[in-house]
């Protein structure tokens, strides 16, 4: 939606966080089914909105994850003294705080229309989904190789 209504550095950010959900995916998919158990396939439906929209709504469900929803399933790794689900875990917590500030900071740009402070470019770890504006030598999570990074630009 952001490409279509003209906010080309807006559509980069969510297909950077997009990448990195399915990252998060992929890494629980994989502590599930160690687990032995199936993952069901989900269809959420889900309607598209404006930008504006659609980034306050973000900015909300990225919260809830960061602050709610992934520390309570952190619990429940310790409980269950998980640490592969742990790991997994605290990747996409640490990686929603950060999603969040960059849907904030889009959100900012385009209520002040001036769309001047966002970045033309973002990486993205293939190993925990952990996000930048540039990619660092290595990543903070995961110490996976900048070499390694999907670079949205």
């Amino acid at each position: 939606k952001a490409e279509s209504e003209g906010y080309h550095l807006i559509s980069l950010l969510y297909n950077a966080v997009s990448a990195a959900e399915n990252i998060h995916a992929r890494n629980h998919r994989a502590v599930i089914e160690d687990a032995g158990l199936t993952v069901p396939e989900i269809a959420p439906e889900y309607t598209v909105k404006s930008t504006k929209e659609n980034l306050d709504e973000d900015i909300n469900g990225e919260a809830y994850e960061a602050k709610t929803m992934y520390p309570d399933f952190l619990k429940t790794a310790l409980i269950a003294n998980n640490q592969i689900a742990h790991l997994s875990l605290t990747y996409a917590m640490k990686t929603e705080q950060k999603h969040k500030y960059f849907f904030e900071q889009a959100l900012g740009d385009l209520k002040s229309n001036t769309l001047n402070s966002l970045p033309a470019q973002y990486a993205v770890c293939p190993v925990c989904g952990n996000t930048y504006t540039q990619a660092p030598k290595h990543c903070d999570f995961s110490l996976t190789n900048k070499d390694q990074f999907i670079i949205f630009q």
